[in-house]
């Protein structure tokens, strides 16, 4: 899956890197606001405060804190949001050719752990140090603030 995901075989909706380098490409736009997902974690109320200056909102401090808040990866997954809509469900099955049994279980997929670093769980040394052969010969991993944990 690794050699996959590294070596552009087959991705049934391109590849990873293209996607990254295209973004980054488009950084300095006035339209385009970059949030990753550690500072989302590390940070969120630092984070959220970001997208309300970039979208202009002008919302309270306090608002911002409750958006945090309720916007908790555990709070997320333990409310209703951890069963999908059914227009949800039928867009993950168009996808996929997904069994009955998947989709039931499709929230598991969505909500994983949110947590910084899980590829320690299922990356190998081996694989981990392919990877790290890969992202030394990827010019932009050396411009883009990565967060490995």
């Amino acid at each position: 899956m690794l050699e996959m995901f590294l070596e552009d075989k087959d991705i049934p909706y391109g590849r990873y890197f293209d996607y990254i380098e295209y973004m980054w490409s488009l950084r300095d736009e006035p339209n385009i606001l970059l949030v990753f997902f550690e500072d989302l974690i590390n940070d969120p109320v630092s984070s959220i405060h970001r997208v309300n200056e970039f979208m202009g909102t002008e919302r309270s401090a306090e608002l911002v804190e409750n958006i945090a808040s309720a916007t908790h990866f555990d709070k997320m997954k333990e409310k209703k949001f951890s069963e999908p809509r059914p227009e949800l469900k039928q867009q993950f099955s168009l996808l996929a050719n997904n069994s009955q049994k998947q989709l039931e279980n499709i929230h598991q997929k969505i909500y994983r752990k949110g947590k910084i670093g899980d590829w320690k769980n299922h990356l190998t040394v081996a694989e981990n140090e392919k990877f790290d052969e890969f992202l030394a010969k990827w010019p932009l991993s050396r411009e883009i603030p990565f967060t490995y944990c």
